[in-house]
C-alpha cells in the first residue's frame, strides 16, 4: 500500500492494521508473499487479538475528534471506517479456513499425490540375515486395499494448512515437512479432513511396510535389493549432506512411490511394542492398543544402509520432534474418501 494523506499519526494506526490484515490474508491464500516479512509472521488470526484492535481503535478515534484539518479528518475517518469493517469480517467469518480450502482445492495437493495399493499378503518382518530382535519373526500378515501418498508430506502442503512451518531445512518448499511430533501430525490431519470432507490418516504400520516392498515383495530397501543401487532410490547418509531434498527426486518402487527409504522418517499409525510381531493379528494388524511410543519408519537422510532398510522399525514418544521426522498420508479404500 502506498503512503496514505494522514499527517501527525492521524490513521497511522488503522493503516498498519489494514495492511496487515491484507498482507496476512495474500499469502494464507496465494503463498507469494515470503513468510519472513514482519507483517505476516507477527500477525496470527485470533479473535482475541481482533477484539483488542477493535479497542485500541476506539481510543484513537476518540483523538482524531481533536484533529482541526476537516478534509484529512474525513479522509482518516474513511480509513478508520474500511478497517473496522475488514476487521469485522475477519472476526465473523472463518476466513483461514476459507483460504486453506482455496489453496487445497486450488492445488488439489493430497487427492491427486495418492496411489491406490491393492491389497494382498505377504511376509511381515526381516528375511534377510541382517535384522533387529523387533523385526522377528517374519509372519504372515494381509492388508486391505488402500491409498498411500506417492511422496512425504511436504513443507508447501504443511504451511498451507497450518500456516507455519516447524522444519529446520526451510526455503525448500518441495523437502518434506519435519521437526514434526506424531501429535502434531493428527492435528494436521484433523484440519485437512475438516477443509475437505475426506478422511486421510497415517499408515498402519503393516500398510506401511507392504506399500514400500512394492506390495510386500522382498526387497530389503525400498526399489531395490542391490546397495550399490540404492543411491538412485534414497537420499541417505552417504549422498545427502545430511539434510532433506525434495521428494520425488530419486527413483520410485515397483508401486510408484517416492521415498520410501531415506530422505526422514516417516509416523504411521501403530503403538510401539517390541515383541509384537510374535502377536500380530494376520489381518489389518493395527499394533498394540496402547504404549508409550508410536512406530517410526523408512530412515532418513542422516542413516546408513543398514537403517532405511523397508523392515526396519524405529519408536519415539508422540511428542518427539526432531529434524529428521515426517511423515506421508493414507486412506482406505472402503473409506471413498475420493468421493
Amino acid at each position: 500500500m502506498g503512503a496514505l494523506p494522514c499527517k501527525d499519526d492521524d490513521c497511522t494506526y488503522p493503516r498498519f492494521i489494514l495492511k496487515q490484515l491484507i498482507l496476512y490474508k495474500f499469502q494464507q491464500v496465494f503463498h507469494f508473499l515470503p513468510l519472513r516479512h514482519q507483517y505476516v509472521e507477527k500477525f496470527p488470526y485470533d479473535s482475541a487479538l481482533m477484539l483488542g484492535r477493535f479497542s485500541i481503535l476506539l481510543l484513537h478515534l476518540k483523538q482524531l475528534k481533536k484533529v482541526q484539518r476537516t478534509g484529512n479528518k474525513i479522509f482518516c475517518f474513511s480509513v478508520y471506517l474500511l478497517t473496522f469493517i475488514t476487521l469485522l469480517i475477519y472476526s465473523i467469518f472463518p476466513l483461514v479456513t476459507l483460504a486453506r480450502k482455496i489453496v487445497l482445492n486450488g492445488n488439489d495437493n493430497f487427492k491427486k499425490d495418492l496411489v491406490f495399493v491393492k491389497g494382498g499378503c505377504f511376509k511381515m518382518g526381516n528375511t534377510f540375515k541382517e535384522s533387529d530382535n523387533n523385526e522377528l519373526p517374519a509372519h504372515e500378515v494381509c492388508v486391505d486395499n488402500s491409498y498411500i501418498g506417492e511422496a512425504e508430506v511436504t513443507q508447501f502442503s504443511w504451511r498451507s494448512v497450518m500456516g507455519n512451518n516447524p522444519s529446520r531445512f526451510k526455503g525448500c518448499d518441495g523437502c518434506p515437512v519435519e521437526n514434526v511430533s506424531w501429535n502434531d501430525v493428527q492435528v494436521f490431519i484433523k484440519r485437512i479432513n475438516k477443509i475437505t470432507g475426506k478422511n486421510y490418516r497415517l499408515p498402519t504400520e503393516a500398510d506401511w511396510e507392504y506399500a514400500a516392498r512394492s506390495s510386500g515383495k522382498r526387497e530389503r530397501w525400498a526399489g531395490t535389493n542391490r546397495e550399490s543401487e540404492l543411491k538412485e532410490y534414497a537420499w541417505y547418509q552417504r549422498n545427502s549432506s545430511k539434510k532433506t531434498h525434495p521428494v520425488k527426486q530419486k527413483k520410485r518402487n515397483r508401486l510408484g512411490l517416492y521415498d520410501m527409504a531415506g530422505n526422514v522418517w516417516e509416523w504411521v499409525q501403530d503403538w510401539y511394542e517390541k515383541s509384537y510381531y510374535k502377536k500380530s493379528f494376520k489381518n489389518n494388524p493395527g499394533g498394540p492398543s496402547s504404549g508409550d511410543d508410536k512406530v517410526l519408519r523408512g530412515g532418513s537422510y542422516f542413516f546408513f544402509p543398514r537403517n532405511i532398510r523397508t523392515t526396519r522399525r524405529a519408536m519415539a514418544n508422540p511428542d518427539y520432534r526432531f529434524i529428521d521426522i515426517g511423515f506421508r498420508l493414507a486412506a482406505s479404500a472402503k473409506s471413498h474418501f475420493l468421493t
